[in-house]
C-alpha cells in the first residue's frame, strides 16, 4: 500500500505542475464590475496584469442586463467585452506580458462570447470577433457566431505556439464589426505543454501503478 501511494503521488505531480495558468486576472474578477453594472477601463489603465488598449473595455457582471440581454459570464461574476463603450474600434483590447521559455510550447486557451438582442433591437446582431497575438507575431482572428436566447453564447478557443523568448506578450483586440457592440472575452488561461520526460515519467508511473494493483488484487483474491 505504501509503495502505491508513493507512484500515485510521482504521477499526480506532473500534470498539476504542467496544468499551471501563467495568466493573471484570466477570469476578470479583480477588480469586479458592481451586481448589475460594469467597469470601464481606457487605454493604458492596467489592473496589475492586463493593460488596456485603444478607446476602452468593459468588464461586465453576469447580473448585467441590455437591451433584453442578460450578460452572463462563462465562469465566475465578470468576463470582459472587448468592444468597449459602442464599439470604438479594432484598437481596442488589452495585453499581458508572460515569463515563458524559449522553444516550449503553451497551450492558450479562451471564452469567446457572442449576443443577440433579435427581435428586440439591432445593437447586437453581428458574430463577436476576436483578434489574438502572440510575441507581436501573426495576428489571430476568432469568431463566434452562435446565439443563445436572452443571454450570451459562450465558446471555447484554443491556440497552440512555441515561445521564442522569456518574456511572451498576449495580446487580444476587438475583431468585431461596428454594427456589433459587444465581443465577450473569459477564462484566459494559458499553460506549458509537458515535455517529452514528463509524459514519459507520467506514462511508467501509471503503468507501475497498474501493476501494484494488480498484484494487490492477487493478494486478496488468494489470501
Amino acid at each position: 500500500m505504501f509503495k502505491t501511494m508513493i507512484i500515485a503521488a510521482a504521477v499526480f505531480a506532473v500534470p498539476a505542475t504542467a496544468a499551471t495558468n501563467l495568466i493573471g486576472n484570466g477570469g476578470f474578477e479583480s477588480p469586479g464590475a458592481p451586481n448589475g453594472g460594469y467597469l470601464q477601463g481606457f487605454g493604458g489603465n492596467t489592473d496589475g496584469f492586463w493593460t488596456v488598449t485603444g478607446n476602452d473595455v468593459l468588464v461586465l457582471n453576469t447580473n448585467y442586463v441590455e437591451n433584453g440581454i442578460t450578460f452572463n459570464a462563462f465562469e465566475g461574476s465578470n468576463a470582459l467585452d472587448i468592444t468597449g463603450s459602442g464599439n470604438t474600434g479594432p484598437a481596442d483590447g488589452l495585453y499581458q506580458d508572460v515569463a515563458t521559455v524559449a522553444g516550449r510550447s503553451y497551450n492558450l486557451s479562451f471564452a469567446l462570447g457572442n449576443g443577440s438582442d433579435a427581435p428586440q433591437g439591432a445593437t447586437y446582431l453581428l458574430p463577436s470577433s476576436i483578434g489574438l497575438t502572440i510575441g507581436g507575431g501573426v495576428a489571430q482572428n476568432f469568431t463566434n457566431a452562435a446565439i443563445s436566447p436572452n443571454g450570451i453564447n459562450w465558446a471555447i478557443q484554443n491556440y497552440r505556439f512555441t515561445a521564442t523568448g522569456s518574456t511572451t506578450r498576449v495580446a487580444f483586440t476587438n475583431n468585431t464589426p461596428g454594427g456589433d457592440n459587444y465581443a465577450g472575452l473569459d477564462a484566459v488561461s494559458l499553460t506549458a505543454v509537458p515535455e517529452p520526460a514528463s509524459w514519459a515519467l507520467m506514462l511508467g508511473g501509471f503503468g507501475l501503478m497498474g501493476g501494484a494493483m494488480r498484484r494487490r488484487r492477487s493478494n486478496v483474491i488468494f489470501a
